[in-house]
C-alpha cells in the first residue's frame, strides 16, 4: 500500500502517516496513572473528537454491554488503531478460511472488476460473517447496525483489508485490552 489519502465516508484515513491526532477508532490510554488499573485501561473512541471531551468506550471490561465514557482529550494519549487491528484479524479469517489460492483469485476479480464497493468474496462465502467473527474476536461484543460508528469501523476495517489484498498491514498486534504502553498505532 503506498502511503496517501483514502475516503471512505466521512472519515479520510492518512494511510502510511503516523499521528498523534487522535480519531474514531483508535485506541487509547490515559496519559497520566491516577488510579490503579488506569495503567492498564484501554478504550476506543467512538466518536470523531472535536475539542474538549470525547466518547469512549472501555475495553477488556468482560460486560457484554461495555461502559462508555466522556473524558477530556487532553488525558488520552493513542495505544493503536482498532480498524487496522479489525482489518488484519478480518484478512486473516478469509485467508484461512478459504486459502491462499482463492484469496488471488479474489484480489484478482476485484481488481478486474474495478468497483470499489463490491468485493469478490462474496462469491465464496458470506464475508460479512467473516467480519462479524473477526468483530467479536476484537470487541468481545456484536455489532450494533444503528451505531454508525460501528458501521464505520467494520466498512473501514473491509476497505483497508480489500486495499491491502487481505495482507496483513504489520505483523504483530498486541490485545489493546491488555497492552501496555505505547503499541502499533496503525494506518492513520
Amino acid at each position: 500500500m503506498t502511503a496517501g489519502k483514502t475516503e471512505i465516508g466521512p472519515i479520510v484515513f492518512n494511510l502510511g502517516r503516523v499521528t498523534n491526532e487522535l480519531r474514531l477508532g483508535d485506541v487509547v490510554r490515559f496519559v497520566d496513572v491516577v488510579d490503579e488499573g488506569d495503567a492498564e485501561q484501554r478504550m476506543v473512541l467512538i466518536e470523531e473528537p472535536d475539542g474538549g471531551r470525547v466518547l469512549v468506550r472501555h475495553l477488556g471490561t468482560g460486560m457484554k454491554f461495555a461502559p462508555t465514557t466522556r473524558i477530556p482529550i487532553e488525558q488520552l494519549t493513542k495505544a493503536g488503531s482498532v480498524v487496522s487491528r479489525l482489518a488484519n484479524t478480518f484478512s486473516s479469517l478469509l485467508v484461512n478460511e478459504l486459502g491462499a489460492e482463492v484469496t488471488v483469485q479474489i484480489v484478482e476479480r476485484n481488481e478486474a472488476d474495478g468497483d470499489l464497493a463490491v468485493c469478490h468474496s462474496h462469491d465464496f462465502l458470506d464475508a460479512n460473517e467473516v467480519m462479524a467473527e473477526a468483530w467479536m474476536e476484537i470487541f468481545k461484543f456484536e455489532i450494533d447496525p444503528r451505531e454508525e460508528c460501528q458501521i464505520r469501523m467494520w466498512g473501514a476495517a473491509w476497505q483497508i483489508a480489500r486495499a491491502n489484498h487481505f495482507h496483513l498491514v504489520q505483523e504483530e498486534w498486541p490485545d489493546p485490552a491488555n497492552a501496555a504502553g505505547n503499541v502499533p498505532i496503525g494506518l492513520y
